[in-house]
């Protein structure tokens, strides 16, 4: 019985601490990209379920300059039937061939 109140109160412990991430608490992955503007790409999911959710992160320019961002950006993907997610493209980020985002992408499990 002590082991498991000990197990307990380091987790909880943990929580308080902010040592938690996404993914010890969620079925999520997150997947970092390099875009350009060329779309679909494909991006390997190896989970046993299928993404339902997929959240938009950090953005940011490959050569480092600052930019803000002047449109709602969303995620426009679907999983496909091949058991990979199609990302469609990124509505509201300016691309071109010239201009390459590091996006971060969550994807939930549901």
């Amino acid at each position: 019985m002590a082991g498991i109140l000990n197990q307990f109160m380091i987790e909880t412990v943990k929580a308080f601490d902010k040592e938690l991430t996404i993914l010890d608490n969620l079925d999520a992955d997150v997947k970092t990209l390099v875009v350009d503007g060329t779309f679909p790409l494909y991006i390997a999911w190896t989970r046993p379920r299928k993404p339902t959710i997929c959240l938009l992160g950090a953005v940011r320019r490959i050569d480092g300059t600052d930019f803000t961002l002047s449109n709602a950006v969303s995620v426009d993907w679907e999983f496909d039937f091949s058991g990979k997610i199609k990302l469609k493209g990124l509505p509201g980020l300016s691309s071109s061939s010239s201009d390459k985002y590091e996006v971060k992408l969550v994807f939930l499990v549901g």
